[in-house]
């Protein structure tokens, strides 16, 4: 991570007619490929979450999985420690696995998806590698816990308009 840092980000509606939300335009890259995405910033969220098609579009090669003791690590995930599940993420990450998975969305629905490491850049103030979950609904993109959250140190919301993101920097 960069540094600490202080973003003030304005809510946008994320639908026409929907309630505002807070929203951000990030950067993904990988490799030497590098789009521009709107997030929902989603602290409900486990994980950063990004529709396949974004994935492909950067390089990702989904059918590349990772090898199979890779993988049945990963199936018992829910019955691992922190450090253990910690571990597993850096691994995933040095290593660039694509590891299948299933999640259930906010909506209920099981869906299919894939871990894979990617870069996020937050106005040119916090860059991270992190370990992103690519679903196979296009759904919106999501900011989540695992990656963004966990290095923020404080959030403030202003007057319901404005969400304040205080950064961690690397001794906290």
């Amino acid at each position: 991570m960069s540094c600490l840092c202080r973003l003030e980000i304005p809510f946008k509606r994320f639908t026409p007619n929907g309630r505002p939300v807070p929203t951000i335009t990030i950067r993904l890259a990988n490799a030497d490929k590098i789009t521009s995405v709107q997030c929902v910033i989603d602290s409900g969220a486990d994980y950063c979450t990004f529709p396949i098609a974004t994935g492909m579009m950067l390089g990702i090669n989904f059918n590349k999985v990772a090898p199979k003791e890779v993988r049945q690590q990963w199936g018992v995930i829910n019955k691992m420690s922190s450090e253990r599940f910690n571990e597993l993420i850096e691994d995933a990450i040095k290593n660039k696995y694509v590891i299948p998975t299933c999640f259930r969305c906010a909506c209920g629905t099981d869906t299919e998806a894939f871990y894979y490491p990617i870069t996020i850049e937050i106005e040119k103030k916090f860059r991270e590698e992190v370990l992103a979950v690519w679903n196979t609904k296009n759904t919106p993109a999501l900011l989540g816990r695992f990656g963004a959250f966990n290095k923020i140190k404080k959030i403030t919301f202003k007057k319901g308009e404005t969400l304040i993101l205080d950064f961690k920097n690397k001794n906290d």
